[in-house]
């Protein structure tokens, strides 16, 4: 794969490829580079798209620019933005979903319905997995979105692996119905 690169060759299907298997080998400093280049030239590649935001995060998360230790809401638009073009290309990776709410929980507050809507799509994907179905339910009811969260709560509680996880969900849901139900002085 380097001798075409080595001879002058920069598609970026080859750069992604490269970059994807020095990422395989361990090397991620080598692979950023050509994920970068990659991502630029316009190649849709899932995985490689994956793993250029998942170095990105790696990278924002040794010097969070938010307050209290959070990313700014630059740094967390420059980690996603190579997702946002593959949020809905297949295959559909579950990585992909998880590192988006990893983001959000760590990032900035403001989240309108449209941004949580990918998570919709990746719970819709993948209906039995309970730690993103968790970061969803949270990720709504931080923003107030509460009928949502209630809905992805019990989905959750159908999926959740076992008991101490269902206790993870009832939690959050108590902690929405306090929310919910406090009445204004």
């Amino acid at each position: 794969l380097k001798r075409p690169y080595d001879k002058g060759e920069r598609d970026p299907r080859l750069q992604a490829v490269i970059g994807l298997c020095e990422c395989d080998a361990g090397n991620d400093a080598g692979a950023r580079k050509f994920l970068e280049a990659a991502v630029q030239g316009g190649v849709v590649r899932p995985r490689a798209s994956y793993e250029l935001a998942r170095l990105r995060y790696a990278e924002a998360q040794k010097a969070p620019a938010g307050d209290g230790g959070r990313l700014s809401a630059a740094q967390a638009t420059h980690v996603l933005q190579p997702l946002a073009r593959i949020w809905r290309q297949p295959p559909a990776l579950l990585e992909i979903y998880a590192l988006t709410a990893e983001v959000w929980s760590r990032g900035p507050a403001a989240l309108t319905r449209q941004n949580l809507a990918v998570l919709d799509e990746g719970v819709a994907y993948f209906p039995r997995n309970a730690p993103l179905i968790y970061q969803a339910a949270w990720l709504n009811a931080r923003q107030g979105f509460n009928p949502e969260a209630e809905s992805l709560i019990a989905r959750g509680l159908q999926a959740a692996p076992d008991a101490a996880f269902q206790a993870r969900f009832e939690q959050l849901r108590a902690k929405l119905a306090a929310v919910t139900t406090v009445t204004p002085p």
